[in-house]
Order: structure tokens, then C-alpha cells, then sequence
């Protein structure tokens, strides 16, 4: 059976996990240490060597590791272990690695309109802002009658308020400005 497909469930549930956490960046980093130490030949040779004991080797692991593992960690490594998986790990990391990419390319989107936004609005509205941003786009979406008309943006630390109640206040600002 190819690595890959061995591989696979692991890192797909690890990332999953990772990403319910919001540690992504913490579980990236642990699976690259965890695979370097299991690409290490003398800990390849104790993997292959049925005298030596899996959770004799995952000591070995928690030790290096130390204060970059937690238990969650700790837990995912033993079922590795469990299963005779540790030889996999270069693997795991390397598909978690490329869902963490993936994950990365995603932004959230969050829009606030005075009026629920028709399949048609939000699709218009998600084509233009992939192709701006030329990130994919996860859009949520919500109602709030106070913004009077159109609609706020807000995209991480951008902000596009082309609400009718921010219009009014500039047009108020203006004329107390004016007169």
C-alpha cells in the first residue's frame, strides 16, 4: 500500500482537529518536528526492530519534543504508534502541510446588509471579491436593519462600509462642516 493512502486519514483527521482548535500553526509544526525525528535513521532502524517496544520509542518522541507537544499531540502519536503508523509520519506531515497551504488561501468574509442577500447577490459578490483578493472565499453572511441600506465588508482587517447609515453620518459631518 503507497504512504500516501496510509498517510492520508491521519493527516486529514489531525488537520481537521488541528483546525476545530485553531491551532493550525502549533500542529503544523509539531507533525514537521515529529517527522524529522521519525526520518532520523537510528529511530527508522528501532521502528523496523520488533525487540524494541512502540511506547519505548514514543518516549523517545515526548522527550525531544518536550514543550512543542501537548497531550492532544501526544495522544495522536501513540495511536500512530498503536497501529505501527510511526513510519508514516514524514508523510502525514507533508499532506497536513499541504491542507494547511490550502486552508491559508482561504479567507473568511463576513458581510452585513440591511436585507437577506439573494443566492444571485452573494454569488456576485463572492466572484468579485475571489478575483480581488484572489484568495477563495468563505462568505458569511447577516442581517441588521440598524445599517439602514447596503451593506458592511469585512475582510481580516479590511473594513468596505457602504452602509446607509455611514452615508448619512458623512453627509451629516459634511453639512455641520458647511454650515
Amino acid at each position: 500500500m503507497e504512504l500516501a493512502t496510509i498517510a492520508r486519514p491521519y493527516a486529514k483527521a489531525a488537520f481537521e482537529f488541528a483546525l476545530q482548535q485553531n491551532k493550525l500553526d502549533f500542529w503544523n509544526e509539531l507533525l514537521q518536528n515529529a517527522a524529522l525525528i521519525a526520518s532520523d535513521k537510528r529511530i527508522k532502524h528501532a521502528l523496523l526492530n520488533p525487540k524494541i517496544l512502540a511506547n519505548d520509542i514514543l518516549d523517545i518522541f515526548f522527550e525531544i519534543l518536550d514543550k512543542k507537544i501537548d497531550k492532544f499531540g501526544k495522544n495522536f502519536l501513540s495511536l500512530l504508534a498503536k497501529y505501527h503508523r510511526l513510519d508514516v509520519l514524514d508523510e502525514v506531515a507533508l499532506l497536513f502541510a499541504k491542507f494547511y497551504v490550502e486552508h491559508k488561501k482561504m479567507v473568511d468574509v463576513h458581510v452585513v446588509s440591511a436585507f437577506k442577500l439573494s443566492a444571485q447577490q452573494k454569488t456576485k459578490l463572492t466572484k468579485v471579491l475571489k478575483k480581488k483578493l484572489q484568495l477563495q472565499i468563505d462568505m458569511h453572511c447577516e442581517v441588521d436593519s440598524d445599517i439602514l441600506g447596503g451593506a458592511i465588508i469585512k475582510v481580516r482587517d479590511l473594513v468596505i462600509d457602504g452602509s446607509g447609515r455611514k452615508k448619512l453620518e458623512q453627509l451629516s459631518g459634511f453639512l455641520r462642516r458647511k454650515y
